[in-house]
């Protein structure tokens, strides 16, 4: 743009080229600027021109630039430079933002899917934490002031934007804590810490996290807890009204139970009860978001409330206890005769292969078995053949070998030694007592070589 109703000038502190106005505030008119020399893109925050004579908000909108330079943090908008115009208004400069606001993505019944909605969360924290620790403390924190942007990756990024009503918790007086303190109360009602509202106290860290808390609640549900159309209606619910619980308020959402506790909690009327810090916070939304692993990409790709609710399984439990080099497909043989039988990850071999194996098993086992009897055969020929007992039959004499009748050599041959040592013995016979008769013997009847009949 040229030159705006606003702003006459075109150039501003002789650096920075205005190109179009992006928003309007309740302090400053923010712009979309060029470094002269740079070519670098940035945003400027001009103070309004009635508001440019009012020492406390000209002093206000130093403290933001001090704080805000405080802050290097990925999560925390970047201050580049500092300065006052030729008309004498305070201008900031900051890097320019190509993203839209969180407000823009929920409220007013719209939602944010739950483990999205706790990444942003986690992000801001992360923030908070940084300014904590530097000793700043944001008091104005709402989904308008969360800025939303797309890194090259695809990686959204949450940055905490406008620390302009900021408290510096230094010690430092400065006339925006002075005007608290007299019953001013400065920021949006319904993300305001009930403590804050009823001026009870310094603000602390503890007041962001509670806003927090109604970011979260606002993302999920896509409403806040005490939202009303008249701001005294939303501060007396605030400080009388507990909370109802994200599903109580939208029943057809699903999110984890742990997760509607933390937020709960972040809601505690009495800071003592809400999380010691930002960092507490974080913790608590930490095992959410590694149970899902999808927080980057949820918005794009939602998954079933039914399958987010249960915990993920272990790579462990996935793989079955395989590491994940051992998931890799098993390299083929070198020799090509073989390659055939070469088997990746999960294959199953073709049929005609399992009958080869088959017929293989087979050839092997009745080859095992005739090895084992020829063994055993082997081992009874080692042994020698035992003639049976009484084989002869009965009533024909035993055949005795024949030998020249002038040998006067007994006719029954000597066993040898090996027959003598390997014969076993024979058992003897019992005998029965005669039961007054006579018992033949098997061979009554029958000649004895001396021509009579014989009895035992």
């Amino acid at each position: 743009m040229g030159a705006s109703n606003d702003f006459p000038e075109s150039i501003l502190g002789d650096r920075y080229r205005l190109v179009e106005k992006i928003g309007v505030g309740g302090m400053a008119t923010v712009y979309k600027a060029e470094h002269k020399l740079l070519r670098r893109t940035v945003a400027v925050k001009l103070l309004l021109p009635e508001l440019a004579i009012d020492k406390a908000m000209a002093h206000r909108f130093e403290r933001e630039a001090v704080a805000a330079a405080r802050l290097d943090h990925p999560n925390c908008v970047a201050i580049i430079d500092f300065g006052r115009a030729a008309d004498g208004r305070l201008f900031l400069v900051m890097e320019y933002l190509d993203g839209a606001p969180l407000s823009s993505e929920c409220g007013h019944g719209k939602r944010v899917h739950w483990t999205r909605a706790v990444e942003i969360a986690r992000q801001v924290l992360r923030g908070l934490a940084r300014a904590h620790d530097m000793g700043v403390v944001h008091r104005d924190l709402k989904t308008s002031n969360v800025m939303l942007v797309r890194h090259e990756g695809g990686q959204e990024v949450a940055k905490i934007i406008d620390f302009g009503i900021a408290k510096m918790c230094d010690g430092e007086p400065s006339p925006a804590d002075s005007s608290t303190k007299s019953g001013i109360v400065i920021g949006t009602a319904d993300f305001i810490a009930p403590e804050r509202l009823a001026g009870l106290g310094e603000s602390d860290p503890r007041s962001d996290l509670y806003s927090v808390g109604i970011m979260l609640y606002e993302m999920i549900t896509g409403n806040r807890p005490f939202h009303a159309d008249d701001p005294y209606d939303i501060v007396k619910r605030a400080l009388s009204e507990a909370p109802v619980s994200p599903t109580g308020l939208a029943p057809d959402v699903r999110i984890p139970r742990e997760l509607e506790a933390v937020i709960l909690r972040a809601l505690a009327k009495a800071p003592k009860d809400r999380f010691p810090s930002a960092r507490d916070f974080l913790a608590a939304l930490d095992p959410l978001a590694k149970r899902t692993q999808l927080a980057q990409v949820l918005a794009d790709a939602p998954v079933s409330d039914d399958v987010l609710r249960e915990p993920l399984p272990s790579a462990e439990t996935t793989t079955g206890g395989l590491k994940k080099e051992e998931l890799q497909p098993t390299p083929p043989f070198s020799d090509p005769h073989l390659a055939a039988f070469s088997l990746t990850a999960g294959q199953v071999p073709p049929s005609k292969w399992r009958r080869s194996l088959l017929v293989i098993l087979c050839l092997l086992a009745s080859l095992v078995a005739v090895l084992a009897l020829t063994r055993t055969g082997a081992d009874e020929g080692a042994i020698g053949h035992v003639p049976p007992l009484d084989a002869s039959p009965v009533g024909t004499p035993d055949a005795a070998p024949m030998l020249p009748p002038d040998s006067g050599a007994n006719t029954t041959p000597a066993p040898s030694e090996a027959t003598k040592a390997k014969k076993p013995r024979k058992r003897p016979r019992p005998r029965s007592r005669p039961s007054g008769r006579d018992v033949p013997s098997p061979t009554q009847g029958k000649p004895s070589p001396s021509g009579s009949v014989g009895h035992f």
